[in-house]
């Protein structure tokens, strides 16, 4: 399922009223990032598109989940790359969420299960996702 990327924001910050952004526009910010583990996407997402833009991103906090990053960006401690997914999902008032313009690809999101796995929480949990991808697609 394709997902967008969108920037976490304080509703302070200057940025926040933006329609899109480009990657260029972040390049004095500071960031909150989910630790940078192997296959992580938005990590590497964020390492890879502030190459392409010509700078470093300065990560001046590692969260250890979604919910503690935005709770930071709500903290104005940094901004924060992340899905528009999740931004759907959020209700904190003091976080925005911006669109990036639209050179930006998508995040392509998959899911991987044992088709003989019993246990009755995947069964939820594939519901939910399978819930997603049907919204998705119309």
């Amino acid at each position: 399922m394709p997902d967008s990327l969108v920037v976490a924001l304080p509703d302070t910050h200057p940025l926040a009223g933006a329609r899109r952004l480009s990657i260029a526009q972040l390049a004095a910010e500071s960031f909150v990032s989910l630790p940078p583990h192997e296959g992580a996407v938005l990590p590497d997402r964020l390492r890879r598109l502030a190459h392409a833009g010509g700078f470093v991103a300065d990560v001046v906090q590692v969260a250890p989940d979604t919910q503690t990053a935005l709770a930071l960006v709500s903290a104005e401690v940094g901004c924060h790359l992340t899905l528009a997914s999740v931004a759907s999902n959020v209700t904190d008032p003091h976080v925005v969420f911006v669109p990036l313009d639209e050179s930006t690809p998508d995040v392509d999101l998959r899911v991987a299960w044992r088709r003989d796995d019993t246990n009755p929480a995947l069964h939820v949990v594939l519901k939910v996702v399978l819930g997603f991808a049907d919204a998705a697609n119309g």
